[in-house]
């Protein structure tokens, strides 16, 4: 089958990595439609305080665009969404997509996928890819009141933007990645705070450093898998320390945290085992 139109819906992160990987096939006749007007799909959209990557930021890169600048070790939204839209610019996307143009209908029909847009327009493609993500419709909890509270209330990926919490009484529901980033920004500024959660866990601090130019530096030189393998076998040492005493006492937190501690403990049982069974011979 000969490709000559593809169509993807969405400039998020997944948009434009296909973009890109259609390029680099050498198939330039693509089109991306994007409702919004710019690119960065959940970056874009969400503006809550705390914002943050919750995984290492030099891990959050493309591969054909790594990013040895982030400011530090878990970089704020802000500065992953400008890393998006600069990628969009040095990687050429942007002549391929279509900002303002909501996909409401696509069809199969007559060998091609007929799309049609919120305006009335219509396209047509030889293949679709959908890359619209699943972090863009909030899902808001049915709790009676809800609908009749006076006080502000918003999803986090609607944040009031123009609401000041100061010495407010402000209410948290969840303990996903969202809730503890927003806890721990709005903690400061309201008058009180309660937070909400459906089933209790562990949360551990998080050591945010911020990159030196110096590492920055290393970073260009040595991107990618080598300081990833390097920051994973050092975290579990550095976060056992903060666990609660009984915690670290269920002997369970190098295997959560760190591939190479639990290689070395299954080695260790291994010994265990044939030192009982030696001790059983002689007896």
């Amino acid at each position: 089958m000969n490709l000559q139109r593809v169509a993807i819906i969405g400039a998020g992160m997944s948009g434009l990595c296909m973009g890109e990987a259609l390029k680099r096939a050498g198939l330039e006749d693509f089109t991306i439609y994007e409702k919004a007007d710019e690119v960065g799909g959940t970056w874009r959209e969400n503006r809550y305080p705390g914002l943050t990557c919750d995984v290492p930021s030099r891990l959050y890169s493309f591969s054909f665009a790594p990013n040895p600048e982030w400011s530090s070790a878990f970089s704020p939204g802000a500065e992953i969404q400008e890393y998006f839209v600069r990628t969009a610019d040095e990687r050429q996307l942007r002549s391929h997509i279509q900002f303002g143009t909501e996909v409401t209908d696509a069809r199969w029909q007559d060998g091609h996928w007929r799309l049609r847009m919120a305006d009335g327009e219509s396209a047509e493609a030889d293949l679709l890819v959908t890359a619209t993500g699943v972090l863009h419709h909030p899902k808001l909890p049915e709790i009676e009141g809800r609908n009749t509270f006076a006080g502000a209330a918003f999803h986090s990926a609607r944040w009031g933007e123009t609401v000041d919490l100061r010495g407010k009484r402000v209410a948290v529901i969840g303990t996903g990645s969202t809730g503890v980033q927003i806890t721990g920004a709005v903690a400061g500024v309201a008058g009180r705070l309660l937070l909400f959660q459906r089933t209790p866990q562990w949360i551990a601090p998080v050591s945010n450093v911020r990159y030196s130019a110096l590492s920055r530096a290393v970073l260009r030189r040595v991107p990618g898998e080598p300081a990833a393998r390097g920051s994973r076998h050092r975290t579990a040492r550095a976060v056992d320390s903060r666990l609660p005493a009984d915690v670290q006492a269920a002997g369970h937190v190098d295997a959560l945290l760190s591939g190479r501690p639990a290689r070395r403990r299954r080695r260790d049982h291994r010994g265990h085992r044939a030192n009982r069974a030696a001790r059983n011979r002689h007896r």
